[in-house]
């Protein structure tokens, strides 16, 4: 099941990157880890299982983003999603209730003119701004809650997305697209996504 990657909207040409897909999770990896590895690297909701990784695998990850990497992360409060990144992250995320939420913070990673509130869909699944780590930007939250959220890593950075994109409207499609929206300036030398599809784990 692709939906969360290969059913999004095409935009402009000028747009568009070139996917890449992985049917391993040693696939994937790999990819990070050579000499010319993809700008950002999607992992959607982990809707048919977990994934687990070991400690060559979590370092991997860490020296992507610290070479300038990007990791976007769906679903991300979701019990799966938010402890595989407790634990390859050392954070301490905590689940919390959310509906639509508003943009607090656009100057960050690409964020400038995206939509001022995005609405509720099905399978949100946020976390508390208590528990983000440190440095985090909130970009989308409500009250206590935050939808969006940009976490600088090393040279690179993370995006955390609080759909599973199973429900999508404009709003949430343009968010998306901004969050693998990488500077001409990026460290990492080529423009590609790498990705985990759910069917794959």
């Amino acid at each position: 099941d692709h939906r969360d990657l290969h059913s999004f909207p095409t935009r402009r040409s000028s747009d568009l990157y070139s996917v890449t897909s992985h049917s391993t999770k040693a696939s994937w990896i790999s990819s990070l880890s050579a000499t010319c590895p993809p700008a950002f690297a999607v992992i959607p909701e982990q809707e048919v299982g977990s994934i687990g990784l070991t400690s060559a695998e979590k370092g991997a990850i860490l020296q992507y983003l610290n070479a300038g990497g990007r990791l976007v992360v769906g679903h991300y409060g979701n019990s799966r999603e938010r402890a595989m990144l407790n634990a390859l992250l050392g954070w301490s995320l905590v689940l919390i209730s959310c509906s639509s939420t508003s943009l607090q913070n656009s100057n960050v990673y690409g964020f400038v003119g995206a939509p001022a509130s995005l609405p509720s869909v099905s399978a949100l699944a946020c976390c508390s701004v208590e528990s983000l780590p440190t440095g985090a930007t909130v970009v989308y939250g409500m009250s206590s809650a935050a939808s969006v959220v940009a976490v600088p890593y090393g040279a690179g950075s993370v995006i955390a997305l609080a759909p599973d994109f199973f429900q999508r409207n404009s709003a949430w499609d343009d968010v998306l697209w901004r969050s693998v929206d990488i500077p001409s300036n990026c460290k990492i030398c080529s423009s590609g996504t790498s990705e985990i599809g759910r069917a794959h784990v």
